[in-house]
């Protein structure tokens, strides 16, 4: 209803096109996993060292966000995962987003004892995308949340240096 009345449409408008409320999620989804698709691709492209293909990353994933941050905390909250279909369809986007991007495979770490990318690669998304799932919390606790290109260019380099270095390395590094 609150779409329907923000776009200035019939309810009904809005049930024609998507059939449903889980419909009209699943658009917004297959949207954000599409553009970050495209973006990772893109970002992607001529990267060759561990470090450029990380950054490259990181900086995909937080400019969709930028550009979805509704979509972004959509797609990782529990939340949407007690409708079946919903729940179904957002597995299927990320099984398709970790096959085609998981961090084991963009940093080539398949051959390296013990690196269990199942387990890295949400972590990493996670942590790249923190910022955008907890905003809305985040904006309660604060007064006044960065939200310019120079608090998120930061944001990238912190990130991406945190996955790379770890804390003891990050400390090192600074």
């Amino acid at each position: 209803r609150d779409l329907a009345r923000e776009a200035g449409v019939a309810l009904s408008m809005v049930n024609y096109h998507f059939g449903s409320k889980s419909g009209v999620v699943c658009e917004l989804l297959d949207r954000y996993f599409t553009d970050i698709h495209e973006t990772l691709a893109k970002a992607l492209l001529g990267t060759t060292t561990v470090e450029e293909k990380l950054r490259a990353y990181v900086l995909a994933m937080v400019n969709v966000a930028r550009r979805q941050p509704n979509a972004c905390r959509l797609a990782i909250s529990e939340s949407s995962m007690e409708t079946p279909d919903i729940a179904d369809y957002k597995a299927a986007k990320i099984g398709a987003f970790r096959e085609a991007f998981s961090i084991g495979r963009i940093l080539n770490m398949f051959n390296m004892p013990g690196f269990r990318s199942e387990i890295v690669g949400p972590a990493v998304a996670y942590a790249t995308l923190s910022n955008f799932v907890l905003g809305p919390v985040l904006a309660r606790i604060d007064d006044e949340i960065p939200g310019d290109d120079a608090f998120y260019d930061e944001y990238i380099e912190h990130i991406s240096n945190f996955v790379l270095h770890g804390v003891s390395g990050f400390v090192v590094a600074h």
